[in-house]
């Protein structure tokens, strides 16, 4: 919460630990943090696996991919200037 560089959390919605992050999130909102950006991958674990009708892991089912190019979507739309602390 001290950060004040801009920072990504990405996180599958399907991971037991989803409540943390739900939780930093509004903690964010609430304390008007606006360097934070989330963005929850919904449907797949904290691998951004997908997962079968049986409900288990489906390998086939490759979330990375789309993962790496939203990060590197948000890197080079997010700028930080070091010298003016702030973020635009």
């Amino acid at each position: 919460m001290k950060l004040q560089i801009p920072v990504l959390i990405t996180y599958g919605t399907k991971d037991h630990g989803v409540t943390f992050n739900d939780y930093l999130r509004l903690e964010t909102i609430r304390k008007g943090k606006k360097n934070f950006t989330f963005r929850p991958y919904i449907g797949v674990e904290h691998n951004y696996f997908g997962f079968n009708k049986e409900g288990k892991i489906d390998y086939d089912k490759f979330g990375w991919d789309q993962v790496a190019l939203d990060w590197q979507d948000w890197l080079e739309k997010t700028t930080y200037n070091s010298t003016a602390s702030s973020v635009q």
